[in-house]
């Protein structure tokens, strides 16, 4: 796997109102499982706050910080744990960047290029020693190859 270069901005002015709205998405919810949905975006925010650069009013977080976050998610928790949690961000994440506080959605990116076997897949690749190549195996195969496949990448 080589190393990321993207870097994805979270507007630290708009994300508290953010998070809120988001949270009322989930009032139907009985109160536990709310109270479980917050719990994992409060440790992924924090995790964020804790080891992301802040630049003028954004955190920056890279690729190597959200793998860093995956890694010990997936092994503090048991495999369908770290699967909802990868999910519940998932989502987090594509609301701020509907919503326009976040620049994108690396959580998306990386299942677009991983998700073989889904956020399952990734959780039980992330507990190997070597998760590289685990990783690897799971990597998503293009559509279409050769000539044709090149041009239909450069369209999307």
């Amino acid at each position: 796997m080589r190393k990321a270069k993207r870097i994805y901005r979270i507007n630290v002015t708009q994300i508290e109102s953010a998070l809120k709205a988001y949270m009322k998405d989930f009032t139907d919810l009985v109160p536990r499982q709310q109270q479980y949905i917050e719990m994992m975006i409060n440790r992924f925010v924090s995790f964020a706050y804790d080891n992301c650069e802040y630049f003028k009013g954004h955190l920056l977080l890279t690729e190597s910080q959200l793998m860093k976050w995956m890694k010990q998610t997936a092994r503090k928790y048991t495999v369908e744990g770290a699967m909802r949690t990868f999910g519940t961000v998932d989502r987090l994440l594509q609301s701020l960047t509907n919503g326009g506080v976040a620049s994108a959605n690396p959580m998306e990116e990386f299942i677009a290029r991983f998700g073989q076997q889904g956020w399952k897949g990734i959780a039980e690749a992330l507990n190997f020693k070597h998760y590289h190549q685990a990783l690897s195996s799971l990597r998503v195969r293009p559509r279409f190859t050769g000539a044709f496949g090149k041009q239909a990448k450069k369209r999307t």
